[in-house]
């Protein structure tokens, strides 16, 4: 029901926004318009962190909920936080595995995502730890189906993020290609910062 309910907010502030575009000036003064907006934003963004923060607790993770970004379009919904102490996470342990992120993921019907091993599969909209494994390249998205087995609904490419340093979450979208950016503001003890890009990409081949 949470997806539900995440997805159904998404659409409607779409909606929303559509609507205020076919009315004209005299209709709908821009002051109106714009205050309207800002209201369904406002509920839009309460009702995205309550979302996140019961999944959450549901996949045993603590997330930073006052920092969350999201991206809707008529085609896609992405929601992102980043865990808490995220700005103090290091991937010089041993194993080199740590979750960076919690993930609202909804994508156009019938998009096959691009695995690490090149093969294609289908994400099913819900919410997912982005876990990161440096020594393999590989990002493991883990949904509360798989957690207790261990297993991922999706083992994607780790790549490095090309953007400028922030610890705030990050969403790229272009076309058939999400990206969600983890990259730490500042480098702590002489530890490089991690600065990870997670493609969620499911462009036909050759594009």
């Amino acid at each position: 029901m949470r997806t539900v309910k995440l997805a159904a907010v998404l659409l409607a502030v779409t909606l929303v926004a559509s609507a205020c575009s076919l009315l004209s000036p005299q209709e709908e003064p821009a002051a109106t318009g714009t205050s309207g907006m800002t209201a369904a934003d406002g509920e839009l963004r309460t009702d995205m962190i309550s979302a996140l923060t019961q999944a959450a607790q549901d996949l045993n993770v603590s997330i930073q909920a006052n920092r969350t970004v999201y991206l809707s379009r008529d085609d896609l919904a992405i929601a992102h936080a980043l865990v808490t102490g995220f700005d103090t996470l290091t991937l010089s342990e041993p194993d080199r595995i740590a979750v960076l992120g919690l993930a609202y993921i909804s994508l156009p019907n019938g998009a096959q995502v691009i695995q690490a091993t090149g093969q294609r599969t289908g994400i099913p909209d819900g919410f997912y730890l982005v876990q990161v494994r440096t020594l393999e390249s590989r990002v493991h998205l883990i949904d509360t189906f798989r957690q207790a087995s261990g297993g991922a609904a999706a083992i994607l490419p780790l790549e490095k993020a090309q953007t400028r340093s922030s610890s705030e979450p990050q969403i790229m979208a272009t076309g058939c290609r999400v990206e969600l950016r983890y990259v730490q503001g500042q480098v702590h003890q002489g530890r490089p910062a991690i600065e990870a890009a997670v493609p969620l990409d499911w462009c036909p081949s050759g594009l």
